[in-house]
């Protein structure tokens, strides 16, 4: 909690000398915020549920319950992952993103952030020994961070960007068990490996949605929750 309120405080003093029409206030909300914030929630969960489910169908590998899973365990994780979504969204939408806003702008503040955070996944990872695993990994969390900077920079406020990267992470994490570092959690794939391999150009479909599917829909429904609330 300490590390958070020192980053919070940190972004606001770097947001109080950017001169760039943005106080704490706008910085935590803005006017429809909860509106903004539930949608901004669900769609991830929607986006990552839909292709989970769908995948494990196409390749006769359905999800299964996993029955030790415990409510306990549930809130440990919700925590941690919350934990985690807020100092990331601190230091790479809060402190790194201002710091180049202020000299350059936000665009280069875009690009800059969002590629720190691609080069922090690797040592969140431990990517470290493969190139091709580093280059997945950067341009995947890479271009996931450009979104979560442009919904900054389009609603001017850090609810959204949390709300994606929670509700993302949360999916992931949480309900379909894909951070191997917490174990099992709620579901996870009866097979170890995929009994059927689909039709080639639905593989296709599927691996384009897997990495960059999740980042365009996210941009066109950023520009359309900013456009709507507009007069």
């Amino acid at each position: 909690m300490l590390g958070i309120l020192i980053l919070m405080a940190l972004s606001y003093i770097l947001l109080h000398f950017t001169n760039k029409q943005l106080s704490l206030s706008t910085l935590l909300h803005t006017s429809k915020t909860f509106t903004t914030l539930a949608i901004g929630l669900a769609w991830p969960i929607i986006y990552f549920c839909s292709y989970e489910l769908l995948l494990g169908w196409l390749v006769a590998n359905p999800y299964v319950l996993n029955s030790t899973f415990t409510l306990s365990q549930g809130i440990a994780t919700v925590l941690y992952i919350l934990r985690s979504v807020i100092y990331e969204e601190l230091i790479f939408r809060g402190a790194i993103f201002l710091a180049v806003w202020k000299k350059l702008g936000s665009r280069p503040a875009i690009l800059i952030s969002s590629s720190c955070f691609g080069v922090y996944h690797w040592f969140a990872w431990q990517a470290f020994g493969s190139p091709m695993q580093m280059a997945t990994i950067f341009l995947m969390t890479g271009s996931v961070g450009m979104v979560y900077a442009y919904a900054f920079v389009r609603t001017k406020g850090m609810y959204l960007p949390i709300a994606l990267h929670f509700g993302a992470n949360f999916t992931n994490m949480l309900i379909f068990s894909k951070d191997k570092h917490i174990g099992l959690q709620l579901l996870f794939k009866r097979f170890a490996n995929e009994p059927v391999v689909p039709h080639p150009m639905i593989g296709l479909a599927m691996i384009a949605l897997h990495f960059t599917g999740y980042q365009i829909f996210t941009f066109l429904l950023t520009r359309w929750l900013t456009y709507r609330k507009q007069p």
